[in-house]
């Protein structure tokens, strides 16, 4: 059963699309230039399957740290710093970690 579009990246929240790649194998990946999630596998409908596949919706809120948000759902330490603009840090939306979506 194949979607008619992948859900967006676990990891950053950005589109994602399929493709094939040069070796004949099917590639689930963000476009997002800076993220670079992706899964490979040799049958499309399961590849995107496994692309689609959450441990469960889960949710958690970053808690402010020293330098770090800390993941309340799994206690990962994020660098404040790790993703940024000319002018401005970007909140987390997933938890490098463990995929949850960050509320709040």
């Amino acid at each position: 059963m194949t979607s008619a579009q992948p859900r967006p990246c676990p990891f950053c929240g950005g589109e994602a699309e399929t493709s094939m790649t040069k070796n004949g194998y099917w590639s689930v990946h963000c476009t997002d230039p800076d993220c670079f999630a992706k899964m490979v596998g040799s049958h499309r409908g399961l590849t995107e399957a496994m692309w689609d596949r959450r441990a469960d919706e889960r949710t958690c809120r970053m808690k402010d740290g020293v330098g770090v948000t800390i993941c309340c759902r799994c206690g990962a330490l994020v660098s404040k710093k790790a993703v940024s603009t000319l002018t401005e840090f970007i909140p987390a939306r997933f938890c490098p970690n463990c995929g949850a979506r960050v509320v709040g």
